[in-house]
Order: structure tokens, then sequence, then C-alpha cells
């Protein structure tokens, strides 16, 4: 071949019309040899994506015959052994690793797995068929547990999702670590549907292994599936997969090229043939060294779904809750109740101080009405005492003397001291009075008491993503209210001063980041933290100032804290909760002139009549300090000023609308103090 500066000059030769190009070329140095073919699998992948991309453009391009691909056999090595050598992994002890107790926390979180992986191709299904105007009511998914003819334990899941193709079994289900819902396929599909529809579908699933986890209770795994073609709107291609051991080889067959497909365990006999209908059956057989006498197994899997929105099916019994009535609707109704005057007779003269009321609030949080994205939904309830005392004194604190306390379905109000007994040692005393009949309107989900520690009914909220329990163990979204009545202590988070349950429902882009294993949450992102916060609004009624601070959800930015992310106008912008309720945010106090607070409606005002020298308020909260100094960009030219005292700043009215570049970090400010 010929050379030009030594670079190999390559011949281009379409065949079949526009169908398919020859690369051909004998490239002597083996690096040339690389980044060829390196680049042809780029122009590859290109010519996919230009496949795809062109169904949404103008119909000059929508028929256009764009080529399948690039043929590579007549690129010959010269003096070289052709191949792509690199450095490879011990594939046992990796496969070792996944499936190893390190990363999940039982054997038996290969339910979880495939449960996730169902919801999300069922999903990913309905996601399709929706915007392309088709009503589609998915099918629920549905698990079995049955014994077959020799004796062994099978557990299997059936979905209607989108089923696989071979070239998705090949690049993704084998090639582990690679998942699908991370390729620049799915993101592709995305930004055409988005570009119809301008909905979005973010799944679960993020790095690809969680089918290897089956292998750490079972020994064998079958699956039959069948692919629902996008472009063509019907299945398109039906493959059985056999696979003995995580390390063994899998036996693929596929109806395309006319093999008899082996039988598919299944409950009550064997099934023939391949699916007829698109999705996916998986078949696990249970290791005989993991049977466990009295394995529950219905219990196994309604322990990881929570509010499923796809209806999970074990046996003819729908597991996990029923979303409708869980997220939906409220579980009571507001209500304040005084106690009885001879509770606080007893209360009075055990405390030697005179307590001159107890109320008891129920208040129930609508999430699903307060939220400002469909994508965040659920229900929330607090049990809070508001006690009056009459000239306590100046030592005397609430959260040491009251507390609630529940044990399994009964509810009781604790008055207590601590006092000397005869032998000089501390000792505790206590008056109890029982509250349940104000508890029983609040309708927790019986879901709620199944495995809680004395079956209670008031634990921090439950957390789910897509149906997925996900468990809050830094108790991120737990309530701190530490003031009622005007009484001020700041009580541990270990307190039962007041009790509350709850569920938050997270959906698509609204996806906490997780631990690898995917059973905890690890933070959550900006976006969610305000969507909460918004949701939860009505909470800074307890607020220990007198204007609202966000301050009730005190480590809900836990370790985002720090991160510039949350400080972008970017995020602002791309969360939008300033754009939907202008008029809620311009009513919060959150600056500070030399005659006190105002709000940003004042500010506005007051902008219009000339400058204005302020402060601005850092709250506990970063994500609301910021949204105040981000919504002051938005509508005042905000000027530094420097003075004797350190700076102020300056607020005018624009004389145009303000743009601001998306990726301009708000830059936290401190007040100071001063003559203006």
């Amino acid at each position: 071949m010929a050379k030009t500066h030594g670079v190999p000059r390559l011949q281009i030769s379409p065949q079949t019309g526009w169908q398919s190009f020859v690369i051909q070329g004998r490239p002597s140095p083996p690096y040339i040899e690389q980044g060829i073919r390196t680049f042809l699998d780029l122009i590859d992948f290109e010519l996919s994506a230009a496949r795809k991309v062109s169904k949404v453009c103008s119909e000059k391009w929508q028929n256009f015959p764009f080529p399948e691909k690039i043929d590579r056999s007549e690129i010959r090595s010269d003096n070289y052994v052709s191949g792509r050598f690199r450095f490879s992994l011990s594939e046992d002890k990796i496969l070792n690793l996944l499936t190893g107790d390190n990363l999940y926390p039982d054997h038996f979180v290969f339910i979880r797995e495939l449960l996730q992986n169902a919801i999300d191709t069922v999903r990913h299904r309905v996601f399709i068929e929706r915007n392309d105007k088709s009503k589609i009511e998915p099918r629920p998914i549905t698990v079995s547990y049955f014994k077959d003819p020799e004796g062994y334990y099978w557990l299997r899941e059936d979905d209607c999702g989108m089923g696989m193709s071979q070239d998705i079994i090949e690049k993704y289900l084998l090639n582990k670590g690679n998942s699908y819902y991370q390729s620049d396929e799915f993101k592709l599909q995305k930004i055409e549907i988005r570009a119809k529809a301008g909905d979005d579908f973010v799944p679960i699933s993020r790095f690809g292994i969680g089918l290897l986890s089956c292998f750490m209770a079972c020994d064998e795994i079958e699956i039959s599936t069948c692919y629902f073609n996008i472009e063509k709107g019907e299945s398109t291609e039906k493959t059985r997969l056999s696979i003995e051991g995580r390390a063994g080889y899998w036996v693929i067959r596929s109806d395309k090229k006319h093999h008899v497909a082996d039988k598919m365990p299944a409950e009550g006999g064997w099934e023939k043939g391949y699916r007829s209908e698109p999705g996916t059956s998986i078949a696990c057989r249970i290791n005989t060294a993991k049977e466990v006498r009295g394995l529950h197994i219905e219990r196994q899997i309604d322990r990881f779904l929570l509010a499923p929105e796809i209806p999970v099916d074990f046996q003819g019994k729908l597991l996990g809750g029923d979303r409708e009535e869980m997220a939906m609707k409220p579980w009571c109704e507001q209500s304040r109740t005084s106690l009885p005057g001879d509770f606080l007779q007893k209360c009075s003269e055990f405390l030697e101080t005179e307590v001159a009321g107890i109320d008891i609030e129920i208040r129930p949080i609508d999430l699903s009405k307060k939220s400002a994205d469909g994508n965040l939904t659920g229900q929330l309830v607090l049990v809070m005492p508001h006690i009056t005392m009459k000239n306590p004194s100046s030592k005397f604190s609430l959260g040491d003397h009251f507390q609630l306390r529940s044990e399994e379905k009964n509810v009781i109000i604790v008055c207590e001291k601590t006092m000397k007994g005869p032998d000089g040692n501390q000792i505790k005393s206590e008056i109890l009075h029982d509250i349940s009949h104000l508890t029983t309107s609040i309708r927790v989900p019986e879901k709620f008491l199944e495995g809680a520690a004395g079956h209670t009914q008031f634990l921090w909220p439950r957390v789910s993503h897509n149906g997925i329990v996900v468990q809050d163990n830094e108790q991120l979204l737990q309530f701190h209210l530490p003031i009622f009545d005007r009484f001020t202590h700041f009580l541990n988070r270990q307190s039962t001063y007041y009790l509350s349950t709850g569920l938050y429902c997270f959906r698509d882009v609204l996806l906490p980041e997780l631990q690898v294993s995917r059973s905890s949450i690890k933070y959550f992102t900006p976006e969610i933290i305000g969507h909460v916060l918004y949701a939860t609004r009505e909470m800074n009624e307890y607020s220990v100032d007198d204007f609202p601070t966000f301050s009730y959800l005190p480590d809900l930015e836990g370790k985002q804290r720090h991160s510039q992310r949350i400080c972008t106008i970017q995020m602002y912008e791309t969360v939008g909760l300033y754009q939907k309720d202008k008029d809620y945010w311009h009513q919060l106090p959150c600056l500070l002139l030399k005659d006190g607070m105002i709000t940003i409606e004042q500010a506005l005002e007051l902008a219009k009549t000339g400058p204005i020298a302020f402060q601005t308020m850092n709250f506990q909260n970063l994500w609301y300090s910021n949204l105040i100094k981000y919504i002051l960009l938005k509508n005042l030219v905000i000027l530094y000023k420097p003075d004797q005292d350190g700076y102020y700043l300056e607020g005018r009215q624009p004389d145009h609308p303000i743009e601001i570049p998306g990726k301009c970090k708000i830059i936290p400010t401190h007040a100071v103090h001063g003559e203006r």
C-alpha cells in the first residue's frame, strides 16, 4: 500500500449501493491499525446514531440510505500479529468480588435485582408506547416459586417489558459492568423521545452487574426473551439462554436461526418453544446449599418493594402495597385536641410547675399535592404535643419532661422527671396518659408494620425509587423541630418529643445517589433537596426564628453541603422552583436592612424608588440561602460596595431583563454590620 508522510492511504469502496463500506489497507506500524479500527468503531456508532436521529428530521433525511457498518475484512497486518491485545482482569476473582458479601448485604438480594430490572424494562416500554400515543396498561410483573420434577427449587420472574435482542445480550448482559441504560444507544433513544414529547425516563439500573448477584444463591439461570423493536413497533427477535454457574459458558439459541429452544422451567411443568410476546422470563435455580428451612419467599420479595408503579404479582397476590392508597391519598385529616384537666393537674403537681394546657396536633403533609414535580409523591404524618406552662423557671425545658412513645399501635404521652433516690443515685419517675384514641384515625399502611421493631407505626420516613426500597440509613429525611409554642429546646435527633412517619416516592430524574449495592442512599442531589424542601415548606411554622429558614431537615444536604454544584445558577434554573411559584418565594423575609428584615417583594418595590443597601442572610440551609441570592440576581442589578466595615450590597432596578450565565457560581456573602 502506498504511503504519504508515513500515513497509509485507504481505499473506500461502496458495496451494494450505500448499504456498506469496505476499508482496504495494509498499515505497517501496529498503532496505525489500532487507530484505524478504533476510528471505524466510532464511524459505526455515528452511522447507527444518524439512522435513529434521522427519524425526527425533515423528510429529506428520514429515508436516506445510510450504510449499516464498515467492513474491516480487507485490513491486513504487515510483520506483526493483528489483534487488540491489552491488560485483562482475573475474571474469577472479579466475579467473586461482585457477587460476594462485601458488595451485597445478603444472598437473597438477587430478588431485588430481578425486580429492579423488570420494573425498569416495563417502565421503559410504557414510556416508549405512551409517547407514541398508545394507551398501554402494563400487566403486572409475575413472580413464582416452585419445585421441578427433579426436586430443585426455582424462582421465576416474567415481565412484559422491552425484551432483549442478541446485540443487547452480547454487548450488555454478557458484558458485566456495562449497563444498557448507560449506553449511548439508550441516550440517543431518549433524545428522540424527548424531542417528541418532552418527557423523560430514568431507570434504577446503573452498573450492569445485577444479574451476577443471582449466583449468590443460585447455580443455574434460564432466560427466554422476546425483543420489542422500537422502530417497527413489534417483536422481532426471540432468544433462549442457559447459564450454568457464574463462570460457565452461555448457550444461546435464536428463533431467527431456526434453533430448537430448550424447555423453560415453569410452575406446573416445562414450557416449550420461545416467548410469543415482548418481554423477558428469568428462572433461577436455588443452590441446594442456600436452601433455608422455613424460607418465606413472599416476604423476601415484599421487603424490596414499596408502592411500586408497576404491580408485582406473587401467586395471585399483589406485593409492595397499593401505590394509590400509600402515596397519593393523605393518611388522615389535620386535628388538634386538648387533653383533659385531670392529667394537667397531675403533671402540675408532679413537676411542681403549673401546666396550663396540652394539645395534641395530628398533622398530615400531602407531598403528592404540595410537590412541584410529579416525580416526588408521598405522604407524611406528624403527632406533636403543644404544651403551655405558666410562669416556668428560666431553666425549665419541655424536652426534659415530656415525650411521646409509640409501642405497637399504642401512643402514650409521658411526663417525667429525674430525682435523687434514697441511696443518692439518680432515678427517673414518670406519669403516663394514653392518647391512642387520637391516633387511630391515622391510616398507616400495614406494610410499614412488617418487620418494624416492636411493630410501632411511627418510624422515620420510608423511601422508594421507582417502587424499589432504598434505605435512608443516615436519616437524612428525619424532621428536627426545635420549637413548640414558643418554648425552645434543641432536641437530640433521637428524641421522641414528637412522632413522625411517612413515605417519599421518588421517580425518574429525582433519583438519589445510591451506594454501589443500591440498597441505601449515599446522598440527595441538589434537585431532590429543592423539591423536598418545597413540598414540606409548611414545616417552617415550627422554625425557631420569626421567619422561614427551612432548618427542619438539617441533615438533608449531608455531603452535598460543601459541593460546588449546589451553588450554580444552572442548577436553580434546571429545578425551576422559583419560576413555578414566584409569589411564594417573594413573600419570604430574607434581606436585612438597617430597619430589619424585608421580603423580596418589598425589596423590589423599594428598588423602584432608588438603590437599596442590604445584607443577605446565610441560613442553616445552604440550598435556601443560595436560592435567595439567585432570586436577587434574577431581579436586581447587584453592586458590591466596600466600606469601612468590609462591604455591603446595593440593589438597583434593571433597565432590561437580566441574563446570567448558567455555569456562574453563586458566591456566598456574609452579613456585615455598620453604617451604610
